[in-house]
C-alpha cells in the first residue's frame, strides 16, 4: 500500500507531500492541474524511464520519494535481504539534467532493474495504455489464467519444455545429411591429422629448448669450456684458492663465533663451486652435435606448429581438443539411435502433453464460464442492462506455450447482438466498465494491494456514474484505490480527498494540493456539481456525502 508520496521540481509541481489513506483516496482539479502529473510521478517512483520535459526547473533535481507498506511473503527473499526490508519500503529517485539517476531503496543504492523487480507487485495503474493492453486479445489469455490453479498451467509447461527440446534436437539430428557426412569426414581427418602427431605436452614442451641448444651448440661448449678452465684450470684456479681461503680461515675460527660464521660460509662456496665444476664436465660430455636429432626435432616442432595454428589451439590444448573432435563423431555416429531414442520420449510426452493440455484448457473453460457470468452481472450492475460478456476458446489442436488454445474476450452492449470482438464492439465508456469489472472479479486473487485508475469515469454520467462509484468503493474494501475522477458522484465515494489547484507564480505553472475536511469537501463537490457554489449546489453535494 502507498502510505507516503514526496515529489519536487516534477512538472508543475514544485515540492508536495500527499498521505495516502486505505480504502479510496480521490483526487480531484481542474484541467491542468496536475492530477495525471502525481500519476506520472508514481509509475518513475516505481521504475519507468524519466523524460527530460519533467524538469520544471532545469538547475534543479527531481526527487520523488515513497514509502509502502509491503506483505514479505510476496516479495524474492534476495531482495528482501539486500534492501534491509522489513514491512516497509522507502524508496527514493533523484535525477538532474547530467543524467545523474539515483535510487536509493532503505537507503540502499539500487539498480533501475532492481527496483521493477521489487516494485512489480505494488502498484496496478489503469489509464489509457491500460485500457489498451484489455482491447488486445494476446493479454487476454493472460487474465483468465489469474483465476486457474497455477498447478495445471506449471505441469504443462514442464512436458512442453522438454517436448520443444527433443524437437530441436531431432530436428538438429535430422538436419541435413550431406552436411552431416561432410562434417563426418572432416572430423575423421582432423582426428587422424592429430592422433598421428602423438603429442605429450609433458615431453613436447622441451623440443624448443633442445633446438636451441643444438642450434647454438660449439657457443655453449665453448663458454663451458672457458667456465671450466677458470674454476680448476692451470693459470685460473678457483678451486685452489677456495681451498687456500679455507685453510687460513679454518686455522681462526676458535677465536669467535663471527670468524667461525665466516669459515662455515667459505666451506659452502667451496662445496657449491666443486658442484658446478662437475655439473659443467657432464655438459661438455653430453653436448655434441647430432644433425640427425636437429632436423627430426625441427620438423616435430613444425607440424605441432602448423597443426596448432590450423586449428587455433596451443600445444597442451590438442589433447583436449581431439577429445571433443572424437565426441562430436560419435554423436554422429550414433545418431539414428539417438533419433529413435528421442522420437520414442517424444511420443510418450506427446500422449502425456495432450492429457496435461486437456486438463489445462478444460480449467480454464470452466473459470472462463464463471469469469464471463461474473462480468456480464457485475456490467449490468453498472448499467449495461443488456450486456452479454464472453470468453472464446479456440481448440488450435496443437503444443505451444499458450497450451494451443486462442482466448479473446467477447462483448455485446444492445440486445439482440451477438457477442463480437471487445476491441471491436466496446466504447470508450464501455471499455473502463469492462476494466472495473475485471478488477472487481480478480480482486480477491489479485495481489497487487494498490489500483490507481486515471480518469475511468470517463465518458460516463448520471446512475452510471453513480454505479461505477459504488464498485470503486466495493473494490477498496480489500484494496487501496487511488482514483483521479471529475464526477462528483465519484468523489464523495472517497475514504480521503485530495483537491489539486494551480496558480500563476512567477510565469509558471504551480500546483498546490490539499486534503480536504468534510466541510471542504462539500464546498469542492459543490462546484463540480454546477460548476460553482450555490445554495443548491451545496445542497446536491450533503446528499452526494450522506450515502
Amino acid at each position: 500500500m502507498l502510505k507516503f508520496l514526496s515529489v519536487q521540481n516534477f512538472s508543475v509541481i514544485e515540492d508536495i507531500e500527499i498521505e495516502f489513506s486505505d480504502g479510496l483516496n480521490i483526487f480531484t482539479g481542474e484541467t491542468g492541474a496536475g492530477k495525471t502529473v502525481i500519476i506520472n510521478a508514481v509509475k518513475i517512483l516505481v521504475g519507468e524511464k524519466l523524460s527530460r520535459a519533467f524538469f520544471r526547473d532545469e538547475t534543479k533535481p527531481i526527487k520523488i520519494q515513497g514509502i509502502f507498506s509491503i506483505k514479505r511473503e510476496l516479495m524474492a527473499e534476495d531482495l528482501l535481504s539486500e534492501f534491509e526490508i522489513d514491512d516497509e519500503v522507502i524508496i527514493r529517485r533523484e535525477f538532474d539534467l547530467q543524467g545523474k539517476n539515483r535510487i536509493l531503496v532503505n537507503g540502499n543504492v539500487a539498480t533501475q532493474k532492481q527496483l521493477q523487480a521489487l516494485t512489480e507487485n505494488f502498484l496496478d495503474i489503469h489509464g489509457q495504455h491500460e485500457h489498451q493492453l484489455l482491447l488486445n486479445p494476446k493479454n487476454h489469455l493472460s487474465f483468465v489464467d489469474m483465476l486457474i490453479d497455477n498447478k495445471f498451467k506449471v505441469d504443462y509447461l514442464e512436458k512442453f519444455k522438454r517436448y520443444k527440446q527433443i524437437e530441436n534436437d531431432i530436428k538438429r539430428l535430422t538436419g541435413n545429411i550431406q552436411e552431416m557426412e561432410r562434417e563426418r569426414e572432416y572430423l575423421e581427418f582432423q582426428v587422424e591429422e592429430i592422433e598421428s602427431l602423438k603429442v605429450d605436452p609433458e615431453k613436447d614442451k622441451d623440443l624448443e629448448n633442445r633446438i636451441s641448444v643444438l642450434t647454438n651448440i660449439d657457443k655453449i661448449k665453448n663458454a663451458l669450456t672457458r667456465s671450466l678452465n677458470c674454476l680448476n684450470g692451470d693459470e685460473i684456479n678457483i678451486e685452489n684458492l677456495l681451498t687456500v681461503v679455507s685453510r687460513e680461515i679454518s686455522s681462526i675460527v676458535k677465536y669467535s663465533d663471527e670468524l667461525k660464521a665466516v669459515g662455515n660460509k667459505v666451506d659452502s662456496i667451496f662445496y657449491e663451486i666443486q658442484d658446478i665444476t662437475g655439473t659443467i664436465e657432464e655438459m661438455l660430455e653430453k653436448y655434441e652435435f647430432d644433425e640427425s636429432e636437429m632436423n627430426t626435432l625441427i620438423e616435430r616442432k613444425d607440424r605441432i606448429d602448423r597443426v596448432c595454428k590450423k586449428y587455433n589451439k596451443k600445444m597442451e590444448e590438442l589433447p583436449v581438443y581431439l577429445s571433443e573432435i572424437k565426441r562430436r563423431l560419435e554423436e554422429i555416429e550414433l545418431r539414428d539411435e539417438r533419433i529413435e531414442e528421442l522420437t520414442k520420449e517424444q511420443a510418450l510426452l506427446e500422449k502425456q502433453l495432450e492429457t496435461l493440455r486437456g486438463n489445462l484448457n478444460a480449467e480454464r473453460g470452466k473459470v472462463s464460464k464463471l469469469l464471463s457470468d461474473r462480468i456480464t452481472k457485475i456490467l449490468k450492475d453498472l448499467e449495461l442492462k443488456n450486456a452479454v460478456f464472453r470468453v472464446k476458446i479456440e481448440d488450435l489442436k496443437r503444443f505451444d506455450e499458450k497450451g494451443g488454445v486462442d482466448l479473446e474476450f467477447f462483448i455485446s452492449t444492445n440486445i439482440g447482438f451477438e457477442p463480437g470482438p471487445l476491441s471491436k464492439i466496446a466504447s470508450g465508456g464501455e471499455i473502463s466498465r469492462v476494466m472495473l469489472a475485471l478488477k472487481e472479479a480478480f480482486s480477491e486473487v489479485d495481489i497487487v494491494d494498490t489500483l490507481i485508475f486515471d480518469e475511468i469515469d470517463t465518458g460516463i454520467s448520471g446512475i452510471t456514474a453513480k454505479k461505477v462509484a459504488e464498485k470503486l468503493k466495493k473494490i477498496s474494501e480489500n484494496k487501496q484505490v487511488i482514483v483521479i475522477t471529475h464526477l462528483p458522484v465519484v468523489a464523495a465515494m472517497g475514504d480521503r480527498h485530495f483537491h489539486l489547484t494551480k496558480i500563476d507564480e512567477g510565469g509558471k505553472t504551480k500546483t498546490m494540493i490539499k486534503s480536504l475536511d468534510e466541510g471542504e469537501r462539500k464546498f469542492v463537490l459543490a462546484s463540480m456539481v454546477a460548476g460553482e457554489v450555490t445554495e443548491n449546489s451545496l445542497k446536491q453535494a450533503e446528499e452526494l456525502l450522506r450515502r
